[in-house]
């Protein structure tokens, strides 16, 4: 943890003090200690966060799918699970908290309504679907990704 991110123990030490503590305790200890807004909320989402964790260690879940779950908490909560968690769990913390959270498709919203995407919701809709598939590996390039939202116009054009 200190080798990646030095500033994340600091961070991480209020939720790694909540690591065992019960979710209905954790906002009556938080509020005992007098804890800073930010720090109250990463010490009362680590008991939730723990308990989601499992979920993590499944071998079969996606990175997008960890990147949904990971993105509800504080980033000092998801570094303390990362420092007390094992090495499966700990590499997904890793990977969303250095790599996964800042991952983007090269196209955006004007690529994508040049693409034939009616402007409107549907743009977050296929912007969000090519995240996932970045996310995923489904698509790599930029070209890769054009493919993929012509696809999804086309599966669309077919209902």
């Amino acid at each position: 943890l200190r080798a990646n991110h030095p500033q994340a123990l600091p961070a991480a030490a209020w939720p790694l003090l909540a690591y065992h503590v019960g979710v209905t305790d954790a906002p009556v200890v938080s509020k005992h200690l007098a804890l800073t807004r930010t720090q109250a909320a990463s010490f009362e989402n680590m008991p939730v966060l723990r308990r989601t964790s499992g979920r993590l260690a499944a071998s079969s879940i996606k990175r997008s799918d960890a990147v949904a779950l990971l993105a509800a908490f504080p980033l000092a909560a998801v570094w303390a699970l990362a420092a007390a968690s094992p090495p499966a769990i700990r590499e997904r913390c890793t990977d969303y908290l250095l790599s996964a959270r800042h991952l983007k498709p090269a196209l955006r919203g004007d690529d994508v309504i040049a693409l034939g995407v009616p402007q409107g919701p549907r743009i977050g809709e296929v912007l969000r679907k090519l995240r996932v598939a970045k996310l995923d590996g489904d698509v790599k390039t930029r070209r890769d990704e054009e493919r993929y939202v012509r696809m999804l116009l086309a599966e669309t054009s077919q209902q």
